[in-house]
Parts: structure tokens; C-alpha cells; sequence
């Protein structure tokens, strides 16, 4: 399942987005859901935040917080920060979450958005968000560029090889 996690500038948890998330047991329950998935963190309006979607994480474990019994972490690996913010409403109105969406008066998405800084998300909403943010990282010159893709022009030709028993000690590749 993938998810989101808010975060603001002046967050009174201990965060190193690159490596942790800190959060309140209240959200255990959706936490344990993104093990071994992938999030999208999006940073709130608090301390001109920018409303936006920053980056993504693979969620690799939660662990308890040892100072804190009522705490825990979410611990990332694999953070990749996005190429430009995601708003989370785009130029013509409409939510990157679903669950926003689908809300009936639209004009209440900060209210609803509360209580839930860690919460799941589709993952058709999910793709859509990272590849809006990796735009550029995923656009077919940098793919190239970054030797992700070969150019057309300097493609290899697949070669099929027939190795026949060792015996007979031949073998023809075309």
C-alpha cells in the first residue's frame, strides 16, 4: 500500500525525511500498512510550506521511538527528492489524492486533511504524483542522458546463440 507523509517546517517531531519519519501512535495502524512500500512526502502550509508533494521514500520498517513509548519511526531508504514540488491541487482545481477528490465540498480539504499526516494512497495517484515530480529525471533525453536508455541510433543489435553439447564443442550465435 503506498502512503503520504506530511511534514512542515517547524515540526516539533524528530525528522530526517531522508531516513526517518517520527510520528504519534495514533497512526501505527496506516504506518505498518506502508512497510515495504512507498510514499510520497508533501509538505504542509505551516512555516510556508508549499502545499506540494517533495519527494518519495521506500518505507523499509517502523520502530518504536526508545525515548518516547507513545512514538514511533517509519525508516526510509531509497529517498528521492522530486525534480519540482507536486501541488497537491492542480491549475484547474482537481486533488493528486483521490480520497481529496471524492470529497463533496472541495473548499474543506484542510479540514479533512487533519489527522491524517500519515495516510494511504492509490497507487494510480501515487504514479501520477512521481511522475509529474521526476518529469524531468524521466523525460527521454535525461533517461539517455543518465544511460538509463541507449539512443536509438546506437542501439545493439540482440544477438540469439545456439550452444550445442560440449562434446560436439560448437556453438553458433547469429
Amino acid at each position: 500500500m503506498k502512503g503520504v507523509f506530511e511534514i512542515s517546517g517547524n515540526s516539533r517531531y524528530d525528522d530526517a525525511i531522508t531516513e526517518r519519519y517520527h510520528f504519534p501512535s495514533n497512526y501505527l495502524s496506516v504506518a505498518r500498512e506502508l512497510e515495504s512500500d512507498w510514499i510520497v512526502y508533501r509538505e504542509t502550509r505551516v512555516s510556508g510550506g508549499r502545499m506540494a508533494y517533495i519527494a518519495a521514500a521506500f518505507v523499509e520498517r517502523i520502530d518504536a521511538d526508545p525515548s518516547d513509548p507513545s512514538h514511533f519511526y517509519a525508516r526510509v531508504r531509497d529517498y528521492l527528492e522530486f525534480d519540482q514540488p507536486v501541488p497537491y491541487r492542480d491549475g484547474s482545481g482537481r486533488f493528486a489524492e483521490r480520497f481529496l477528490r471524492e470529497m463533496t465540498r472541495p473548499g474543506d480539504a484542510g479540514r479533512s486533511l487533519r489527522g491524517k499526516s500519515v495516510r494511504r494512497l492509490e497507487n494510480e495517484d501515487f504514479v501520477a504524483i512521481v511522475n509529474a515530480g521526476l518529469a524531468e529525471t524521466l523525460d527521454p533525453e535525461n533517461r539517455i542522458r543518465l544511460e538509463l536508455d541507449a539512443p536509438a541510433s546506437i542501439r545493439r543489435p540482440i544477438c540469439s546463440c545456439t550452444i550445442t553439447s560440449r562434446s560436439a564443442g560448437s556453438s553458433r550465435c547469429s
